[in-house]
């Protein structure tokens, strides 16, 4: 799903993808490590998530270099991804 606006980093009015707001491992890994294997948002507790926030903010472009940067923190970097597949690329 796309919809027009500006995108927040680069500034250029273009189609903006839905973006997530806390990278989709760390949501993974809420998901994998809960209780659960569900992740509850506010407002409303009762309610089980499947993602975590995502909202229409970065152009493809853009979108595609978070990616990257998300894929080899995920990757190399952060301890709590060990056992939960990298969902992010």
């Amino acid at each position: 799903m796309s919809e027009r606006g500006i995108c927040s980093l680069c500034g250029h009015e273009k189609e903006l993808s839905e973006s997530h707001i806390i990278p989709k491992f760390v949501s993974s890994w809420i998901k994998c490590t809960s209780a659960t294997g569900f992740m509850r948002l506010t407002p409303n507790i009762n309610v089980r998530a499947q993602d975590g926030f995502k909202q229409y903010m970065l152009c493809q472009d853009c979108e595609s270099l978070f990616s990257n940067w998300e894929t080899s923190v995920a990757n190399n970097i952060l301890s709590i991804t060990r056992g939960v597949k990298n969902e992010s690329s």
